[in-house]
């Protein structure tokens, strides 16, 4: 009796000290959410492109869902556009992306900074379109005010 105690007190004292090692750790770091970076064109660009096709991907309409209000990435002014040209859109066609289909990887090129202004070209693999975001910087931060689409 006295032997199967101490394993019992031995087995809870290691799982005691795995559970006290696992709320230490570092929890899932490959899945933790990088700080968003606004501070680069090239990034605000890319990181609005995969958010639109996720939620277009995901059967929801960004535009008039309210999900494009609370988007930081991109100015009032762009989002009253867009808005605007999804009411006056061809249907089956998204305002945003000059297309049908929803492409699902972007491409960012290098952006073209002047001053508080900076353009930024997106592409899409096996996409026909290609998109040139203009953006401004306010308060330190680039968003979006424009998206020019062209055929690639």
């Amino acid at each position: 009796m006295n032997v199967s105690r101490r394993c019992l007190l031995g087995l809870v004292l290691a799982a005691g000290i795995a559970v006290f090692l696992a709320g230490c750790g570092n929890h899932d770091a490959g899945n933790a959410t990088p700080a968003q970076d606004t501070t680069s064109p090239e990034a605000v660009a890319s990181r609005f492109f995969h958010w639109y096709a996720s939620e277009r991907n995901l059967g929801r309409d960004p535009i008039t869902s309210g999900a494009l209000d609370a988007n930081a990435d991109v100015t009032a002014d762009f989002r009253q556009t867009l808005k605007s040209a999804a009411a006056n859109s061809q249907p089956g066609v998204d305002p945003m992306l000059c297309s049908m289909p929803i492409p699902h990887a972007f491409e960012t090129a290098k952006a073209e900074v002047s001053g508080s202004s900076a353009s930024v070209t997106v592409g899409a693999e096996s996409h026909a379109m290609a998109w040139r975001a203009e953006l401004t910087r306010q308060d330190g931060v680039w968003r979006i005010h424009a998206v020019t689409c062209a055929v690639n």
